[in-house]
């Protein structure tokens, strides 16, 4: 697991991929766009947490173009979907 706070979207993707669990991963690859509203609680919210988007890290929750974390951890769920589709 990354120490370091990613400053962008793109940096946050790449850690998470990095680090996904198996199990989220064929959840994500499985999901439809408009389902992957059903991550914010869990995995959405360990997103805001790790980081750091309450306050710690206000370059990623700028980066993203939300104003507040629950979005913004929402944009990075949005974001590693997208890659892992491609991916695919």
């Amino acid at each position: 697991m990354s120490t370091t706070l990613p400053q962008t979207v793109q940096e946050a993707v790449f850690i998470l991929v990095k680090d996904l669990d198996e199990d989220i991963k064929a959840n994500l690859l499985a999901a439809d766009k408009e389902d992957l509203k059903r991550f914010h609680i869990g995995w959405a919210a360990s997103i805001r947490s790790r980081f750091g988007l309450w306050g710690q890290n206000p370059a990623l929750l700028e980066d993203t173009g939300e104003p507040h974390p629950d979005s913004a951890s929402m944009v990075i769920v949005h974001a590693v979907w997208s890659y892992l589709q491609e991916e695919v």
